[in-house]
């Protein structure tokens, strides 16, 4: 017991705190909801403006098979993902995602006399960002006109809306600029108001992918920040694993294909014309236009292009799959050398490979020096000059060469000169390139690795791509006939007839089929699309949270009342908890099935992930002691978590997308991840119980054993915590020993992970010593959350910095520091009551004798 003078310090530091808080957090809320409270008010002013659609049958496309984002998924699955975050739901004004994206496919906006609602001009892009919905309407109604309600504080905007504010287009030249800086911590350097017009400018952009409306693009920015149409559809690689093609980009090939065959028909009329694009080749075979060789040239280039690059790029992405074996293996060495830190000796075989080609050209710049042929120097000069620094010093050489004879031989040095100039530069960089990768840490799937693989191949094999891409010509014939069957689909579409739309649905799918089998015989090769549509209509995780409420007040309810009722109320609790992990298991069997791997690799995962072990823990723990506190505290936070990830979409996606390639190892997924997280689910039940016990002790009179109970299973969760966040923490070393060389590197992530370690760590043997009793246990697993939470939160939300990239995200840290607030509140008024009672029972005494005595 302290002293009376300690105690009375300690109550008004107390108050003080409190009131101070207190006051942080009536701001914070005011701040905090009155936006949200204005955007109701302004949205239940405006009358219901359901979009008009066809009414046709949309259910066969909930079920067909497109790609997107490396992984094939139902279209009901893109749908919602794309609905979701362009408008914030996952249904919009009572429609499902499959009809209203159906109708950013199929629906021209452009057609003005259709009776079908112009998504131009109708809101519903995401922007409740009051600020900024300020600016955007004041550059649409002008300095001097009142803005609506609607206007200041709606949720969303008309696309032309958004392309017609010439101070959102600033906005984003603001943010480009700042990111171009400082890419790392652009996030933080940015204003609220930027870091809202980029989110709002990308659901825009997502839109416009989808729909390819590319007549109201805005500006240079927008036409730079359209991404390309993400629905993929057909498979017309010859390499089953290489991806799929959107109709946009068959529609652009053919174009282009046809623009092309234009072009050589034209040129095969022009002998001259002919003859000066091939000078090159007729300079070492003058009968080079009647070679087999060169009608393949000609095919090639007609059939070059946006295919060519298409190709250019997957070979680059995935060369295992596109580059000849003999590429392939030089690439893997090349890889594996960097990884050994041996890579100066491949760029030494390199040096050297570049040194007799260079010796090869010498040769013949000699020869031509000998011969004085002015016209083979020409040529020669074409080949060498490929780059642009390059040709400005053979221009730079030819015009600095002196008059006469002497002037060729002044030519053949200065190239001499060039090539032993653009070796060196080769090898310099691709030297620079590699150390940079080591010390960043290196893993060859990466795209930022992508440039430096290219210039080593291209250096090593300078037909690389001719060689690689050679074998697959574009299928002009396949792709015309899925571009025709689309564009008889949105004809249909367009008509809103329910059976000429059936019809074409149909057979555009059979095309689609019929084509992608001829390249992928196992087309669409996805064994999943049942069970992920399933998913989709059961909505395990809501379900879970809604069944864990149900769970909590029969919980309550059972400790209320006394007797077999409560017991009867006990048992259905159980009944129904257990029906939530159920709901929850199903959740989690489906992503595992569907993604391939551990479900914690990304925000949303991580909550869902720790609402379900919270649960799982407290359940273990209700079982050996039967009390019903500990399951009544994993419920409680076993379904925040759940609501936190079901009602925050924007901030917790939910989409299963394919790992990013510093996680595509499941051993290392599975023991260091999910280690980590469970840690974080025990952390997260030890805060549960530590509310529950601060409320106990402060505004109730716990008998002495349940108090030793409630403290002991605090322990116990703070235990597990420790135990599962030290051997995470060991095991995320090992990891990054494997994939960055080194064991430690004081990375945000890994930084804060042993703070939170340390945090748990004092008042666990605080508590064993005996220095930190019951309440005191109770603060610190209160207080010590915040660690965790910065940890799982804070690096990835308020940080966004540091090796763990593929972690970050962006949203709402103003809620989760208003909640952290609202908690740590809890705690100094529960302290304070505390601490009145137990000054109490000391003057309680006193009172009786001074009565006695009296009497």
């Amino acid at each position: 017991m302290l002293p009376r003078a300690k105690q009375d310090g300690l109550l008004t530091g107390l108050l003080v705190g409190s009131i101070a808080l207190g006051l942080g957090i009536v701001v914070m809320t005011i701040l905090l909801f009155l936006p949200a409270v204005r955007t109701a008010l302004a949205e239940r002013q405006v009358e219901e403006r359901k979009p008009v659609l066809p009414a046709v049958d949309y259910a066969a496309w909930r079920g067909f098979v497109v790609q997107e984002g490396g992984r094939k998924k139902p279209f009901e699955t893109f749908a919602i993902e794309s609905l979701r975050q362009v408008t914030g739901r996952s249904t919009f004004q009572g429609e499902p995602a499959t009809k209203i994206v159906l109708s950013w496919m199929l629906l021209s906006a452009a057609d003005a006399h259709s009776p079908y609602t112009n998504w131009e001009k109708y809101p519903f892009i995401l922007c409740d960002h009051h600020d900024l919905r300020a600016v955007i309407f004041r550059d649409l109604v002008g300095p001097d006109r009142e803005l609506t309600e609607e206007q200041k504080h709606g949720k969303y905007i008309a696309p032309e809306h958004l392309r017609q504010s010439q101070t959102l287009y600033q906005l984003l030249l603001e943010a480009d600029e700042i990111e171009e800086q400082d890419r790392e911590k652009a996030s933080r350097l940015m204003k609220p108001l930027h870091r809202k017009a980029r989110e709002v400018a990308g659901r825009l952009a997502l839109y416009d992918s989808i729909s390819q409306n590319t007549a109201a693009v805005f500006g240079a920015q927008a036409a730079r920040r359209m991404r390309p149409d993400p629905v993929h559809l057909v498979a017309l690689d010859r390499i089953a694993a290489g991806g799929w093609f959107s109709v946009t980009q068959l529609k652009n090939i053919l174009r282009e294909h046809a623009e092309r065959q234009k072009e050589v028909d034209e040129l095969l009329k022009n002998p001259a014309k002919l003859k000066e694009l091939f000078k090159n080749e007729l300079a070492e075979d003058p009968a080079y236009l009647t070679r087999p060789e060169f009608q393949q040239h000609l095919q090639e280039y007609a059939a070059g292009g946006q295919w060519r690059e298409l190709m250019r790029d997957r070979l680059a992405r995935s060369p295992q799959l596109y580059l000849k074996p003999e590429f392939l293996q030089e690439l893997k060495e090349f890889q594996e050398s960097i990884k050994a830190g041996t890579a100066d000796q491949k760029l030494d075989e390199l040096d050297a490979v570049l040194r007799q080609r260079r010796e090869q050209l010498l040769a013949q710049l000699e020869r031509i020096r000998q011969a004085e042929d002015e016209k083979k120097l020409l040529v020669m000069e074409d080949q060498i000059a490929q780059a642009a620094a390059e040709k400005q010093r053979v221009e730079a050489a030819k015009q600095s060469a002196p008059p006469g004879r002497e002037q060729i031989s002044a030519r053949v040095d200065a190239l001499a000169a060039i090539l032993d100039a653009r070796d060196k530069e080769i090898i310099a960089d691709l030297k620079r390139r590699v150390a940079a990768a080591t010390k960043r840490g290196y893993h060859p799937e990466e795209q930022e690795y992508r440039m430096l693989h290219l210039n080593y191949l291209e250096s090593r094999f300078p037909t690389l791509y001719r060689d690689s891409a050679a074998w697959q010509p574009f299928p002009a014939e396949q792709a015309q006939r899925v571009v025709s069957a689309y564009e008889a689909l949105q004809k249909a579409y367009a008509s809103g007839d329910a059976s000429q739309f059936q019809e074409a649905t149909s057979a555009f799918f059979d095309t689609v089929a019929a084509v992608s089998r001829e390249y992928d015989p196992a087309y669409p090769g996805a064994d999943t699309i049942a069970l992920e549509m399933t998913y989709n209509r059961v909505q395990p995780f809501m379900w879970g949270w809604i069944i864990m409420l149900a769970a909590l007040v029969l919980l309550i309810v059972g400790m209320s009342v006394p007797g077999v009722t409560g017991q009867a109320f006990y048992a259905a609790a159980l009944l129904a908890y257990l029906t939530s992990l159920g709901f929850q298991a199903f959740g989690f069997y489906a992503r595992v099935v569907i993604s391939g791997r551990a479900p914690v690799t990304n925000m949303y995962e991580t909550v869902i992930f720790v609402a379900a072990m919270s649960a799982v823990f407290a359940l273990v723990l209700e079982l050996i002691y039967r009390r019903k506190i500990i399951a009544l505290a994993g419920a409680f936070v076993s379904m925040i978590g759940l609501i936190l990830a079901d009602q925050t979409p924007t901030v917790l996606d939910p989409k299963i997308s394919p790992l990013v390639p510093v996680l595509r190892s499941n051993f290392w997924l599975i023991i260091h991840v999910l280690t980590i997280v469970s840690s974080y689910a025990g952390a997260t039940l030890a805060w549960g119980l530590g509310n529950i016990v601060l409320g106990l002790m402060a505004f109730g009179t716990p008998r002495r054993d349940v108090l030793k109970t409630l403290s002991l299973y605090t322990y116990r969760a703070i235990q597990i915590a420790v135990l599962l966040l030290a051997a995470g923490t060991f095991l995320g070393g090992w990891w990054a020993a494997e994939s960055w060389g080194r064991f430690w590197g004081w990375d945000p992530k890994e930084t804060w992970a042993l703070i939170a370690l340390v945090c748990y760590v004092i008042p666990l043997h605080a508590r064993y010593v005996g220095w930190v009793k019951d309440f005191g246990l109770a603060v610190a697993a209160v207080v010590c959350y915040a660690a965790i939470i910065f940890a799982w939160y804070g690096v990835n939300f308020v940080l966004g910095a540091g090796l763990h990239s593929y972690g970050f995200g962006g949203g709402g840290p103003y809620w989760v520091l208003w909640a952290m607030l609202i908690n740590l509140e809890w705690v100094l008024v529960t302290s304070m009551i505390y601490l009145r009672k137990q000054a109490a029972p000391a003057v309680q005494p006193v009172k009786e004798l001074e009565t006695v005595q009296a009497g």
